[in-house]
This record gives C-alpha cells, structure tokens and sequence, in this order.
C-alpha cells in the first residue's frame, strides 16, 4: 500500500511539473507573440496617413492632389484648389465672394472667401476678431470657441478661429480666417458637419496656404 502511494505521489509530483513546463512553454510562445504583435502595430501605425476623402476617392494625406489656380482680376486675389472640386465665383465690383466646394449642389464641406470694407475703428485685425467672436455668442446656437490663434498666410499676418455650433439640431464645425489689408477685411471660411471636419482639413490648410493678396 506505502509503495502504491508513493507512486502515485511520484507520477502526481513528475504530471505537475511536466504541466507546469507546458505552460510555462506556452505562456512564453504566447508572450513573443504578443511582443512581436504590438512591434509590427507600433511600426504600421507610424506610416499610416491619414485619408481624406476627395470627391468621392479616398486620397492620402501626402499623396500629390492636382490643384488649379483661380484668379479674381477685379479683388486681385489668388488661390488654389483641388482640381475635382467645383469653384463659383459672385463677386461684383465692391464685395468678394468665392464659393469652392466638393462637388456641384453639395453644400458641405465647403469654403468660401469674402471680404468687408471696415471702418476706420479698427486699426488692428484682433480688435475686429474679438468683437466678432462676441457676435457668434450671441447669434449662433450652442456656440463653443476650440481655438484662437494668430497665423500667417503666404506673409500676411492673419487671425484664425476654430468654433462649432448647432443649426436645426446637426452640429456643424468652422475654420475662419482673417486678413486685413488697408481697410478690406478678407475672411476665407471652412465649414462642415462635424464629424466630417478633420477629414477634409489638410486640403482645406493646403488652400488656406495658398491664398495671395496681389
């Protein structure tokens, strides 16, 4: 009977610990795999671009865009914009205005560019900036200021805002910009539905970039 039982404890001692070696074997295979996984991932999410969708094809931010020049002989301003977008331009003699959109009768995303002949009150572009900031307060709905900040487009010093607000119930997302030359003021607006905002901003700051006061 002794002998019968420590026999068994011999196979139960020599079982556990060839368990033991299995999985620890199996722990360590395991944990070099999981290693290896999140090498690779760490690598492959480094050189993920982002993509933006234009027209509809799915582009990489970095991939080369054909982009046109458009030019207002009357304003004397340029800008330049992606080839398969659609620009209609209806300025007259004393107002800018140039829409640029995705495609023909799509309102969203959009960017438009404006200008406004101010008065004398304001000698600087951030006094204009800090009172318009006030006026969206208080006209749009569930209005929210993200950023503020000075910028400069092709070496013009410029204001730029990033707010969001509501218009019947869809939450919508703008970048405006201000330029001031003499006493014309240009705001050159983009607009989208919110969720879509960070798709398009790439092209939309390449545009930005782009825009020149002759």
């Amino acid at each position: 009977m002794l002998y019968i039982n420590n026999l068994n404890y011999f196979f139960y001692i020599h079982m556990n610990k060839h368990l033991r070696d299995i999985f620890q074997k199996y722990f360590k295979v395991k944990l070099i795999v999981l290693i290896l996984f999140s090498t690779l991932l760490y690598f492959y999410i480094g050189d993920i671009f982002i993509l933006t969708s234009v027209n509809g094809e799915i582009v990489k931010e970095g991939q080369k865009i054909d982009f046109l020049i458009y030019e207002n002989p009357i304003h004397k301003v340029k800008i330049e914009y992606p080839s398969k977008w659609t620009i209609t331009d209806n300025s007259n003699k004393e107002e800018l205005l140039i829409k640029i959109s995705l495609s023909e009768g799509e309102q969203y995303p959009r960017l438009f560019i404006e200008t406004k002949t101010l008065n004398t009150n304001f000698s600087i572009i951030q006094q204009y900036v800090k009172e318009e900031i006030q006026r969206l307060q208080k006209t749009l709905l569930d209005f929210q200021l993200h950023e503020l900040s000075n910028v400069s487009v092709t070496n013009e010093n410029a204001e730029q805002a990033v707010y969001s607000f509501k218009i019947q119930h869809i939450r919508f997302k703008k970048l405006e910009t201000w330029l001031m030359k003499e006493n014309i003021l240009y705001s050159i607006n983009y607009i989208s539905r919110e969720s879509e905002f960070s798709d398009y901003l790439p092209i939309i700051k390449e545009m930005i970039n782009s825009f020149i006061i002759n």
